[in-house]
């Protein structure tokens, strides 16, 4: 049996980007760069892990300061599709109620890569999740030569 297991799903994804338009203005952006996990020997893995959460808090937090907003005015949360654990314990930490967090692909099509957002981002227009003038935060960690932790927040 594994205990400590992700899913990972194969796909790709596009998206238009425009410097106007009515619907998905970026607020805000904010990145931290954690080049000390660069390792191929796994000696900084049980680091990483310790610092994971707080760290995507902190850019979580980062970007909706920065947005001039609050955890309280996003409608939802478009995360990465790593691991469903992960993100009922970042809920617990920010104080974010669950179902503010599109967590349901995660079981259907596991992490895929750069395309979790987007296909996030899908679902949550398709169940109608995403309000005009309302605001979503998306937010990732890459992993792979360190670590990267990095949200957005938008007005739909």
């Amino acid at each position: 049996m594994f205990t400590d297991t992700t899913v990972f799903g194969e796909g790709a994804s596009a998206c238009l980007v425009s410097a106007t338009g009515t619907r998905d203005r970026m607020l805000s952006y904010a990145c931290n760069v954690r080049g000390e996990f660069d390792s191929s020997t796994g000696r900084n893995d049980a680091r990483l892990q310790q610092e994971y959460r707080p760290s995507l808090a902190e850019v979580m937090r980062e970007a909706l300061d920065k947005a001039g907003t609050t955890l309280d005015d996003i409608q939802i949360v478009l995360p990465h599709n790593v691991n469903l654990v992960t993100w009922q314990r970042m809920c617990l930490l920010l104080g974010l109620p669950r179902d503010r967090v599109l967590l349901d692909n995660i079981a259907t099509s596991g992490h895929v890569y750069c395309a979790d957002m987007f296909i996030n981002y899908t679902t949550a227009r398709e169940r109608g999740l995403l309000r005009p003038g309302g605001k979503y935060l998306a937010a990732a960690v890459g992993a792979g030569g360190g670590a990267t932790f990095a949200a957005m927040v938008f007005e739909h």
